[in-house]
């Protein structure tokens, strides 16, 4: 909880609108068009296998959630989290889907195409969606950890 609070009291309330933009970054609702998006207009063969990668990746996520079953930070303290925030938490915390989803499918370009400036982009949209995610208090740093680490192995498979 000691990381949550400092971020919070680091950034203040007044950015929460563009962290919750950060974890926008990590949903399917975001990725999955744009995958698709990528199939159509350039290389549907690796979009067909980071597809495949990206469905395994969630059903992991969901068996271990199911699996831990840890509580969410603002399950232990109400205080960390917004309204708007609880409503982008499902199930329990670990490992993080948002962060999972952003290794996998972000990490994936960079494994394909192996530039320097995708590598850091990829780094830099992951790092924002797990600093989003605990900011808004609705992960750990051991969730956010977790789902990172699954996603490069699933970004590396794909």
């Amino acid at each position: 909880m000691g990381t949550i609070h400092f971020l919070q009291h680091l950034f203040g309330p007044h950015l929460r609108l563009l962290f919750l933009f950060f974890t926008g970054l990590g949903t399917s609702a975001v990725l999955w068009p744009l995958l698709l998006l990528y199939s159509w207009l350039v290389d549907p063969v690796f979009a067909r296998r980071l597809s495949i990668a990206m469905a395994a990746s969630l059903l992991l996520n969901r068996i271990l959630k199911e699996m831990f079953g840890t509580d969410r930070p603002f399950q232990t303290d109400p205080q960390v989290a917004s309204p708007v925030a609880e409503r982008t938490a499902i199930g329990h915390g670990f490992p993080s889907g948002h962060s999972q989803n952003a290794a996998t499918f972000y990490l994936a370009y960079a494994f394909r195409f192996q530039r320097r400036w995708l590598w850091a982009a990829a780094l830099l949209i992951m790092i924002a969606v797990g600093v989003s995610r605990l900011y808004l208090g609705v992960h750990l740093p051991e969730d956010v950890g977790g789902g990172f680490i699954l996603g490069a192995i699933f970004a590396w498979a794909g």
